[in-house]
């Protein structure tokens, strides 16, 4: 009766043990999914592009020059069948930077013109509307 009583202490022990564990992990899983939540907030380029506008299209700008001054510094050539295929990999690279860039200078245009509206409506507010003739049927 001895040895049983203590396989099942044994077995309740090991059973808490694991429930401290599940507890434990749940935790850290937890504190995992709010770091990349924060983390996949901090690193959100549509907020810094929002918030700074003017220098998204400048670095926009530089890189898209850098890129023309790289790939402009090459010979030309006469093409041949090489030249004509693309890896899937140059063209996804293409249509990324293609992407971004247009996003940036979206989104800096949008910011441009909405402080450009703010600037002018607070030079030339709107003109009272008079209010319309009401006529009545007598």
């Amino acid at each position: 009766m001895e040895i049983r009583s203590q396989e099942h202490a044994d077995v309740i022990e090991a059973q808490e043990r694991i429930d401290e564990a599940k507890a434990s992990l749940s935790e850290h899983v937890d504190e995992l999914g709010r770091r990349l939540r924060a983390l996949r907030h901090k690193l959100d380029i549509r907020v810094y592009i929002r918030r700074y506008p003017l220098p998204a299209l400048g670095i926009a700008s530089v890189l898209g020059a850098g890129l023309g001054f790289v790939g402009g510094k090459q010979r030309p050539r006469q093409p041949d069948d090489s030249d004509k295929r693309k890896t899937s990999g140059e063209m996804a690279l293409a249509a990324a930077g293609a992407l971004l860039i247009k996003l940036i200078r979206e989104a800096a245009f949008r910011q441009i013109s909405e402080s450009v509206k703010q600037w002018w409506e607070t030079r030339h507010p709107p003109a009272a509307q008079p209010a319309p003739d009401v006529q009545r049927d007598s």
